[in-house]
């Protein structure tokens, strides 16, 4: 309602589309409980709708779940970074090739958690229909 966005996940406010007449809509602020017209603020005019309740359930339970997997991935990301920083360090081959081996199954586990978030922004993606 106050900045044009584009992803989904940068949403952070709902309100209520009422069709007045057919394909004639009225932005309803529930949270503030007063009519928005498109002459006022266009934006409540875009955006993203779901077809029932049980959607925006599914919705939101998927945008958590994402959410903690962006940590997850985040958390691998810092502890590889902390492990290469180590291996540049590191004078002995034995601890390097050590050091080169963890770092190769963190970036394994860095890619793993990429593609479970690309499916789950893939499923946040089919259940938010734009507006």
């Amino acid at each position: 309602k106050d900045t044009a966005i584009s992803n989904i996940l940068q949403s952070n406010h709902a309100w209520v589309l009422a069709e007045v007449a057919l394909g004639e809509y009225l932005a309803l602020e529930t949270t503030g409980g007063f009519v928005v017209p498109k002459s006022k603020n266009a934006l409540y005019y875009r955006g993203w709708y779901f077809d029932s309740p049980a959607s925006l359930k599914s919705h939101n339970e998927l945008v958590r779940e994402y959410n903690i997997r962006v940590g997850i991935r985040n958390q691998i990301a810092a502890e590889d970074n902390k492990v290469i920083a180590e291996h540049n360090k590191s004078t002995d081959p034995a601890t390097a090739a050590r050091l080169e081996a963890v770092h190769n199954k963190l970036a394994e586990l860095i890619k793993q958690q990429e593609a479970a978030l690309n499916n789950v922004m893939s499923e946040i993606n089919k259940l938010a229909i734009p507006l």
